[in-house]
């Protein structure tokens, strides 16, 4: 580099020793440092050469200054330039961009004053390289309108209101919460929307957080909307401060649990009859709920916090007790909370720019795929589905999906909560449900079973001694002396009858309890039978039999199905109905066998029959139908006052080979 010569700004010389010193210290700070006389450049450091991308300064000695000024930029800058060096104008720092070597443009902070230089006026100045700033502030200002953007878009109401509780800043959530447009909340007092009577409550928690300074995590107010209706809510509350610590209002986060709360109380009137099978499994879901209730507070707290410290957003997602994502228009990941990458495995790196459907099993992607459509195309959807982990688990999730405009595009902005706990209890519930289903099958087998023994002892034991009693008393009165006989013939005769009585009622306990022609001629005898029997015990009621398929055609085990179902329906029949006229028919219909039992009698109201409530409710008609579902069947029954009824009971042929 050719010998240069350094200027004091005053008297135009420098001692030797301080000369050497100051070149030094010019010569290696991290300020590029010129001087500038006519308009060109007359000395330059290294620094100087290197934020405009030179490897020498020489390459840049005797150019015209401007000529590494932004076009944009050059005039204004010229003009301070040659004002400096004229001493009109006072020193000063100002920012302007300037282009390097290679055409790429660099934001510089320049400071200049005006000196001599080898006896003539110059002006002597350097530079600061503040692109970076430049671009930090830019990428500042977007990630605050993105967030914001984004905290509009949650389905949580944002709120801040004054000391007196009048409304300063809300999202539109909260206002579609309370039913009023957005420029109507504007000002509102909380007491304009709450019940008389609750005022003082919202007042003394309020006051509280004022008076303590801790959060409310949440309470429940019930809140009046514009149209009159209410709503229940879950409100946070925190407390606002001003730079010196001085409280100047409050803030929190509403919530609208009206449906949540309705479908609790739903669920409470049907809930008695499962308590003792669910009472294990309710207990972990409660724990899990009071985990996410308790996940949520901290939630909210950390939300406050941050912002009053004006930079909260990357810390709430992060703090979210489930996943959250953003994917763009590509559905490729560009924003995500440490939940995601903790439950995937994946680290941040292996997240940015996967596609979303690389977070779920191959089955399950066409389903996801076609929810992820419905985002960008309606709006919103959601799904339950199970997330792939890296190692290759299986975690449930429910997850939410809406569309947000963000920046170049749309964007699908969600949650997703494990449910693990909850497919959990939904299986042990299904397991209870199967076993119960199974040991009263075992039931009804062993019931069948001790009913043919005892009709077997009764025929076998019973019956014959009866009959053999029977006999003897015949030849008794056949053995007697004439004159014996004419004595004990009156006696004798009357009992005769009697022991014929108990055989006939012995017979006939034990073919109720187990007909053995079903065993040995099979059930259409059995059911002709049956018929029979009825309908000379009940000559008022005309029954009419339909039996369209061979004996070979109904399976071994449906056989005592169909009879205890025909024995039950046609006992309801003769002591319930009132019917002049009853049909049974036992049919198939492609791969299904069909029986059904229809009467005109008076019918009855369903839901008042079946109702768990009701002392006299139908066990009969719930052991029809428990006895059709256990063999693999379907029951269905239709009945009204005044309209009759009809039984039917399906099995497809299918599930017995």
């Amino acid at each position: 580099m050719p010998q240069q010569k350094l200027i004091d700004s005053e008297s135009g010389t420098v001692e030797p020793t301080a000369k050497n010193k100051y070149r030094l210290l010019v010569e290696n700070s991290l300020a590029g440092f010129f001087i500038i006389q006519g308009g060109v450049f007359q000395y330059l450091n290294p620094r100087f050469a290197e934020i405009l991308g030179y490897d020498d300064p020489a390459e840049l000695l005797g150019e015209p200054f401007w000529s590494v000024v932004h076009p944009d930029d050059q005039e204004i800058v010229k003009q301070r330039g040659l004002l400096r060096e004229k001493r009109e104008v006072e020193p000063s720092r100002y920012v302007y961009r300037a282009i390097k070597k290679d055409g790429a443009i660099v934001w510089v902070n320049v400071g200049a004053t005006h000196g001599t230089y080898r006896g003539q006026p110059a002006n002597l100045g350097n530079v600061v390289d503040v692109s970076s700033l430049r671009h930090t502030g830019e990428a500042l200002r977007r990630s605050e309108e993105r967030y914001s953007q984004i905290l509009e878009a949650i389905n949580d109401g944002y709120y801040e209101v004054d000391l007196r509780g009048n409304l300063r800043f809300y999202n539109d959530s909260f206002a579609r919460i309370w039913g009023y447009p957005r420029e109507d909340l504007m000002g509102m007092n909380y007491r304009r929307f709450t019940h008389n009577e609750d005022v003082p409550k919202v007042f003394r928690i309020f006051n509280s957080t004022y008076q303590t300074g801790r959060p409310t995590k949440a309470y429940s107010w019930e809140i009046i909307r514009k149209d009159g209706s209410t709503r229940q809510v879950e409100l946070s509350v925190s407390l606002m401060e001003d730079d010196q610590g001085r409280p100047t209002g409050f803030r929190g986060i509403a919530r609208d649990v009206t449906e949540r709360m309705r479908v609790e109380l739903e669920l409470k009137r049907h809930r008695y009859h499962l308590e003792e099978m669910v009472a294990a499994r309710t207990k972990e879901l409660s724990k899990a709920n009071q985990a996410l209730t308790d996940a949520v507070a901290e939630l909210r707290k950390t939300e406050e916090r941050l912002i009053r410290e004006k930079n909260f957003s990357r810390s709430v997602i992060d703090s979210l007790p489930g996943i959250f994502y953003v994917f763009d228009h590509n559905v490729e990941a560009v924003q995500w909370n440490r939940q995601l990458e903790q439950i995937s495995g994946y680290s941040r790196e292996e997240v940015a720019g996967r596609n979303a459907l690389d977070f779920y099993p191959a089955d399950e992607q066409p389903l996801v795929a076609r929810r992820i459509q419905e985002v960008y195309e309606e709006g919103r959807s959601s799904i339950e589905a199970n997330i792939i982990t890296k190692n290759g688990q299986l975690i449930p999730h429910l997850l939410t999906g809406r569309r947000l405009r963000l920046g170049d595009g749309d964007h699908m902005v969600g949650l997703g909560v494990d449910i693990s706990k909850r497919k959990e209890a939904e299986e042990a519930l299904r397991q209870s449900e199967r076993q119960l289903h199974q040991l009263s099958a075992r039931l009804l087998e062993a019931q069948e079973m001790e009913r043919k023994r005892v009709a077997q002892e009764l025929h076998d034991g019973l019956g014959q001694s009866f009959s053999a009693i029977k006999i003897s008393l015949e030849r008794l009165c056949s053995c007697l002396a004439p004159m014996n006989r004419e004595s004990c013939a009156p006696l004798l005769d009357r009992l005769v009858p009697m022991v014929q009585d108990a055989v006939e009622e012995v017979r006939r306990i034990a073919m109720d309890l187990r007909p053995s022609m079903l065993d040995d001629l099979g059930i259409l005898a059995t059911i002709s039978w049956f018929t029979r029997e009825f309908s000379q015990i009940y000559g008022h009621i005309q029954l009419d039999k339909n039996i369209a398929v061979e004996e070979a055609q109904v399976p071994a085990p449906l056989t005592i199905v169909i009879y205890r179902i025909l024995q039950e329906a046609l006992n309801n029949v003769a002591k319930h109905s009132g019917a002049s006229r009853a049909e049974i028919a036992l049919r198939q219909s492609g791969s299904d066998l069909i029986l059904s039992i229809s009467d005109d009698g008076q019918g009855f109201d369903q839901a008042q029959v079946l109702d768990a409530e009701n002392p006299g409710r139908g066990f009969g008609l719930a052991s029809m139908r428990e006895r059709t579902e256990m063999s693999g069947g379907v029951f269905h029954l239709d009945s009204s006052p005044g309209q009759g009824a009809l039984l039917e009971a399906v099995w497809p042929l299918e599930e017995y080979g």
